[in-house]
């Protein structure tokens, strides 16, 4: 996600004399290297969020955690619809503006803390009470290797 794919563009390129003399007229209407810069950073961590980040659950589920849609239950379990504790209503309305329902939450950039955070207050609401989540992770990995075979890559 931090791949100084924003400092080979805007260094490697503002090498360039046309790139050097476009920062120099429009620096003065705030278009600077370093705002490029940042810019060019952010649309990177959401693409490498978007395309390559995933959370696999036990049972074959994966999860993305950049897009359109998150595949959550249809709604949150009873137990946890109702809040009750002041710490945590606190803790996830600083994440998610309604709590009474299940939102496609993704990750947009998984590099910001309130994106992650908002991500996984989502996904602890919504899996909280899945029993398959208890299940080892490992165990057909680990078959695998006892029998003397590499595991499958899913």
């Amino acid at each position: 996600m931090d791949a100084p794919v924003a400092e080979i563009i805007t260094d490697g390129i503002g090498r360039l004399l046309a790139i050097r003399l476009a920062f120099l007229f429009l620096g003065p209407l705030g278009v600077t290297r370093h705002r490029v810069r940042d810019a060019i950073q952010t649309d990177w961590q959401c693409l490498a969020t978007r395309l390559s980040m995933r959370l696999s659950l036990p049972g074959g589920r994966v999860l993305p955690l950049g897009g359109d849609h998150i595949p959550w239950p249809n709604e949150i379990p009873e137990a946890l619809r109702q809040l009750s504790n002041a710490d945590l209503i606190t803790l996830l309305t600083r994440y998610d503006d309604d709590l009474t329902m299940l939102r496609a939450r993704d990750a947009h950039n998984w590099s910001r803390l309130h994106d992650r955070m908002g991500f996984i207050c989502e996904l602890f609401r919504a899996e909280q009470q899945s029993r398959i989540l208890f299940d080892s992770p490992f165990e057909e990995t680990l078959a695998a290797i006892a029998i003397g075979t590499v595991p499958n890559r899913s």
